[in-house]
């Protein structure tokens, strides 16, 4: 099973990178690889500099559950997580060591 994160942070970037049509092209995406999507978790209106969005907690919670429910997310590109690099990369690395336990 596969999550899709979505995230917009602003009305304009809804109409030219839709979180509709971040969803059409993830499930697409997760289909090809074989995986079937659990839940998709959209955050609107949610500025990517801050970690404090519902959807993304959301998700993590479920990340972290034992079993997690599933094991694969897919999103349009990093910057849905964080515009922030550095805890961009540190993100990935904590969500690694959740799938590997």
């Amino acid at each position: 099973m596969a999550a899709i994160y979505t995230r917009v942070s602003s009305q304009q970037q809804d109409i030219e990178l839709s979180t509709d049509s971040q969803i059409f092209s993830l499930k697409t995406r997760a289909e090809q690889d074989g995986f079937a999507i659990y839940e998709i978790f959209t955050d609107k209106g949610e500025s990517g500099m801050s970690m404090d969005r519902p959807a993304l907690q959301k998700m993590l919670a479920l990340a972290k559950q034992s079993p997690p429910p599933f094991t694969r997310i897919y999103l349009w590109s990093v910057s849905r997580f964080s515009r922030d690099r550095v805890e961009s990369a540190v993100f990935k690395q904590r969500l690694r060591r959740v799938a590997s336990k």
